[in-house]
């Protein structure tokens, strides 16, 4: 196999990839990626994601890109909102298919890629939804403290009454407005 360690080139020809065992060991920087970096709390112009893809056809002939692609990401604590980091580990088993029938066949372990009409594929753009789909949909600090958090949002003081029964005050509220009416 042969290994490419540099920046990572953002399109690349899968077919001839494949075909050769092309090993891309290398760089890409977090801001060429807009859809990543729109859910970052702070955007470091510096940091650098190291994905490695092997690029291979497997023993049923598929053309597959096996890899990872490791980050720590700046995110936004949902309890305190300050800057937490957060570790994210993407596992890469990608198969490269022409038509959607193609897709349909795939064993359940490789993720269907479509080649564009000249064989050629978005590493970056693909790089990107592998991280994405592998961010929680909240983080939190394990050991934030939501004093925090209700110093941010406010705190309100409800009624015992209101804690048990919550539609009691708006029933009271609409008879004290009829009352006011037939007056």
């Amino acid at each position: 196999m042969k290994h490419s360690e540099r920046h990572l080139p953002r399109q690349v020809d899968a077919f001839r990839l494949t075909q050769q065992g092309i090993v891309l060991d290398g760089h890409v920087s977090v801001d060429e990626l807009p859809r990543l970096t729109a859910v970052l709390s702070v955007i470091d112009r510096s940091m650098n994601l190291h994905p490695v893809l092997n690029f291979s056809v497997d023993d049923q002939g598929y053309r597959t890109a096996e890899g990872h692609v490791h980050a720590v990401l700046p995110l936004t604590c949902q309890r305190c909102l300050q800057v937490m980091p957060f570790e994210v580990q993407a596992n890469i088993h990608w198969a490269f298919v022409a038509t959607d029938e193609e897709a349909k066949k795939l064993p359940a372990n490789l993720d269907p890629v479509m080649l564009s009409p000249s064989g050629y594929v978005d590493v970056y753009e693909m790089l990107e939804d592998e991280l994405l789909l592998n961010l929680p949909i909240t983080v939190f600090h394990d050991d934030c403290e939501t004093a925090g958090a209700t110093q941010v949002f406010g705190e309100v003081e409800l009624d015992a009454n209101v804690k048990e029964k919550p539609f009691v005050a708006l029933v009271d509220l609409f008879k004290n407005r009829d009352a006011k009416t037939k007056h």
